[in-house]
């Protein structure tokens, strides 16, 4: 019995933390930081702190000229030993850009959702896992228009169209580029739940944050008392890093 109840208390607490996910969502402008540097191996550095189960990354290179021909999803993904798929928004100097998801979860399903776009093509990528078995999951990364709401209201009403269908829950997070009264944001108030920051809201500029653009939006998720944290990095990109935990219902 003495060796019993340890053994039933670290069985308890692995349970307890299988149902408890943590989140980011960064905006890593390439791997490019404040001073214009390319410096990817700070942007794992900064990535690994967090303890991530799953990252949503936005502005990602794969195999272009300005990044060294490095597959950045890839590279990122290796370091910090979890599984990635990279979703093309733009054909850019031999290679693509886009955004990325890297989770510590076998990805079940992924899709790029192509988006109405001016200038420059915007997709949202969306990979569906499994964190507790018999509970799936979509993780939904964006990356929404920043010139104007007239080119960014149909992105989002798009994409909210197609997620409609999606009967379990939803993590929708990225770099929205519209402010919190925008009409942008008040799109997803009937349905989903704005996650509030707990403590300094700005996320860009990193250096000196002037903006709060970057979100967590959930669907069919516990959310009392849900917040999410901005982290104070202010050099390893241009945006800061977006983290929330919580618990899986």
């Amino acid at each position: 019995m003495k060796f019993l109840l340890p053994i039933l208390g670290l069985l308890s607490a692995l349970s307890i933390n299988a149902k408890e996910l943590t989140v980011v969502s960064y905006n890593i402008k390439h791997g490019v930081n404040m001073k214009g540097q390319l410096k990817l191996d700070d942007t794992a550095s900064a990535l690994s702190k967090l303890m991530p189960d799953v990252i949503a990354l936005q502005e990602v290179d794969n195999e272009t000229t300005r990044a060294n021909k490095v597959a950045q999803t890839k590279y990122l993904a290796d370091k910090l030993g979890m599984h990635h798929v990279f979703g093309k928004a733009i054909d850019l100097q031999g290679g693509g850009y886009g955004m990325a998801i890297l989770t510590k979860f076998p990805i079940l399903e992924q899709k790029v959702h192509r988006l109405p776009s001016v200038g420059e093509k915007r997709v949202a990528l969306e990979v569906v896992v499994e964190p507790v078995k018999g509970k799936k999951m979509s993780f939904v990364c964006i990356h929404f228009d920043y010139a104007s709401e007239k080119t960014r209201q149909p992105q989002i009403k798009t994409l909210l169209e197609a997620l409609k269908s999606v009967k379990h829950p939803v993590v929708l997070f990225g770099d929205f580029n519209a402010t919190p009264e925008s009409p942008s944001i008040a799109l997803f108030k009937k349905d989903w739940y704005n996650v509030p920051k707990e403590g300094p809201s700005l996320t860009y500029p990193a250096d000196e944050p002037k903006s709060e653009i970057d979100f967590f939006m959930l669907r069919g998720l516990k959310t009392k008392g849900l917040k999410c944290t901005v982290i104070g990095d202010k050099n390893t990109s241009d945006h800061r890093p977006l983290l929330l935990k919580f618990k899986i219902n």
